[in-house]
């Protein structure tokens, strides 16, 4: 299979009610058995994802979900877990083995809502048709339909070329990180600090990404730990078109960069490609009116192991206490643990997200967005606590502006009076910035 990393993939999921067939479909499209398979309801507990190549698709995330008719007090857990595997998906394929009713209509609603594609499957030995009004409602809502028998394997290319109509462009082609910013033949200088969180012989994911997206755009990437940049800025014959550095690292990179360099983090970058940096930048601002007793909520949606200076649990807490100088109430959220009580929170600080989707990132900036809380990520929120987010946002007009819009005036701070709370920006779309606008 062709190794790319899963947060790049088109992510598919299986939904339905038990025994549908999910689970058979999901080792049909495969050609293996990733899932098993059982007549006894519930088998399927937890989403299973599994990273596949199908051709001509290519490689893909297919996550296999609990039934989402799943009774009693497990069951029901187990249909909200299915649930939730919304957030990630690029497209759901809605299995039916002939029937349609109550939970197939909820699911259906619940993708027309959030704008996620969907590919109804009928699966049987057979190809019995639907209902009538069902028939009805389906070609009204404009959904495709694939008849398939996942048991025998048949019907599979027609799946698949469904499939491949359905998927949304950017799932296919992912934006580019940074090749747009830097114009092929020039110099981008990476700066990676290699300390005691550095994984021992190899990159973190957002510094190998942006170093393989520099190459792919054909420009010339230099890397240097912080303590070189001085010479390595003396040594280039001409000024690096872009400087990218560690969000640690930026206060540190923009006094010995040029004020002419652009200049911005790896955090900010992963902003942009995977989610939505206006409003990202425009959350940040609210970090300006904190005051005691306010809660934030900081989240990552990768879950590891965390270490004695841990960026989430320990820098940002400190430097959210120092900047602001508040007695804030931090609480702590990670992996598919979202709050279900945002209202509480003043301000979400969110991870760069590099081991999730870019669909997963724009559903938790939109659940914020929709309770109106502002939500920011880690290197936004630690540029402007070092006192240079604008100057890293300066390569993104329209982020820059939304944070300056939505910046409380600093009078107000000075006076002991906490502006109220603006709301975030809501865009109809989720377009991905690009520079020098």
């Amino acid at each position: 299979m062709t190794r790319q990393p899963r947060a790049m993939c088109p992510h598919i999921a299986i939904f339905g009610r038990c025994n549908a067939g999910k689970s058979s479909l999901m080792n049909a499209l495969a050609g293996q058995n990733l899932s098993l398979v059982s007549p006894v309801a519930g088998t399927t507990a937890d989403p299973v994802e599994k990273s596949v190549e199908i051709p001509p698709l290519g490689p893909v995330v297919i996550i296999d979900t609990a039934g989402l008719d799943d009774t009693g007090g497990l069951g029901e857990l187990r249909a909200r877990r299915a649930e939730s595997a919304l957030a990630s998906a690029d497209l759901a394929l809605l299995v039916s083995d002939g029937s349609w009713g109550q939970c197939e209509e909820r699911l259906r609603a619940m993708l027309a809502e959030r704008g996620i594609p969907a590919v109804v499957v009928w699966n049987g030995s057979g190809r019995e048709h639907p209902a009538p009004k069902t028939a009805e409602i389906l070609e009204r809502s404009g959904l495709p339909q694939v008849f398939v028998s996942a048991l025998h394997g048949t019907g599979m290319a027609e799946l698949v070329r469904a499939i491949s109509l359905a998927l949304p462009e950017a799932a296919l082609a992912p934006p580019p990180m940074l090749r747009d910013l830097v114009p092929a033949g020039s110099v981008c200088l990476f700066v990676a600090p290699i300390d005691g969180g550095a994984p021992k012989a190899r990159l973190i994911a957002p510094q190998a990404q942006a170093l393989r997206d520099c190459l792919d755009g054909h420009a010339v990437g230099v890397m240097v730990q912080p303590e070189e940049l001085g010479m390595a800025l003396t040594a280039l014959r001409h000024p690096p078109s872009l400087l990218v550095c560690d969000s640690q690292a930026v206060h540190v990179c923009a006094r010995e960069a040029p004020p002419e360099t652009p200049l911005t983090t790896y955090s900010i970058l992963m902003a942009r490609m995977k989610g939505d940096l206006a409003t990202l930048a425009a959350g940040a601002a609210a970090i300006h009116s904190l005051t005691d007793k306010d809660r934030v909520c900081v989240s990552e949606i990768c879950a590891h192991h965390a270490q004695p200076d841990d960026i989430g649990r320990v820098k940002i807490p400190a430097l959210l206490r120092k900047f602001t100088g508040a007695e804030l109430e931090i609480h702590f959220a990670s992996g598919r643990d979202f709050p279900d009580n945002l209202e509480d929170f003043r301000l979400v600080v969110h991870c760069g997200g590099c081991m999730a989707n870019r669909a997963a990132m724009l559903t938790r900036i939109a659940e914020a967005r929709r309770r109106n809380v502002p939500i920011t990520n880690y290197g936004v929120a630690i540029s402007l606590m070092h006192g240079v987010l604008e100057r890293s946002l300066e390569i993104f007009p329209g982020a820059l502006a939304a944070y300056r819009s939505a910046r409380p005036d600093k009078a107000d701070r000075r006076d002991g009076n906490t502006p109220p709370a603006r709301p975030v920006p809501s865009p109809t779309s989720y377009p991905m910035e690009t520079a020098y606008e």
